[in-house]
C-alpha cells in the first residue's frame, strides 16, 4: 500500500466519520427552537450536502486499495489485524449500498430500513476500520519501547 492510498484513505475516512457523526448529532439530539422548523440546526443540511460528497471519496479510496491491501493480504493469507479487516471488508458494501439506497428510495418504510442499516454498519465499520488502522501502529510504538 502506497503512502497516497494509506493517506487518502485515512482523509477520506475521517471526513466521512465526522460529517456523519455531526449530521446524526444534529439530526437526533438537537431539538429546533421553532417548533415549524424544518430542520433540527441551520448547518444540518450543509451537513448532510458534505457527507453525501464525502461518501465518494471513500468509496474511491477503498476501491483502490482493495487490489493491492485487501485481496493481496487475503491471497497471502496475512494475520496481521485480521479480523477487523474482515468485518470492515464485509460491512463496507452494507455501509455504502445503504448510504446510496436511502438517496433514492421515497418510501419511508424503507428509507428508515435504510437509514437504520446505514447507520448500524457505518458505526460498526468505523469502529472495526479505526481499530484495524490503529492497532499496527500502537503495536509498532510498543515494540519501539
Amino acid at each position: 500500500m502506497t503512502p497516497a492510498q494509506k493517506n487518502g484513505f485515512r482523509l477520506g475516512f475521517l471526513f466521512t466519520l465526522a460529517t456523519g457523526l455531526s449530521l446524526g448529532f444534529v439530526t437526533f439530539f438537537v431539538r429546533p427552537s421553532d417548533p415549524f422548523a424544518v430542520v433540527n440546526h441551520p448547518l444540518q443540511p450543509w451537513l448532510r450536502h458534505m457527507h453525501i460528497l464525502a461518501g465518494p471519496i471513500l468509496i474511491f479510496m477503498v476501491g483502490w486499495l482493495w487490489q493491492d491491501h485487501v485481496l493481496a493480504h487475503i491471497r497471502r493469507r496475512v494475520r496481521t489485524a485480521r479480523i477487523s479487516g474482515w468485518i470492515s471488508a464485509l460491512l463496507f458494501p452494507v455501509m455504502a449500498a445503504t448510504g446510496y439506497l436511502l438517496q433514492v428510495t421515497m418510501d419511508e418504510t424503507w428509507q428508515a430500513i435504510w437509514r437504520w442499516t446505514h447507520i448500524s454498519s457505518a458505526l460498526l465499520w468505523s469502529l472495526a476500520a479505526a481499530t484495524h488502522i490503529l492497532r499496527p501502529l500502537l503495536q509498532r510504538r510498543k515494540r519501539r519501547g
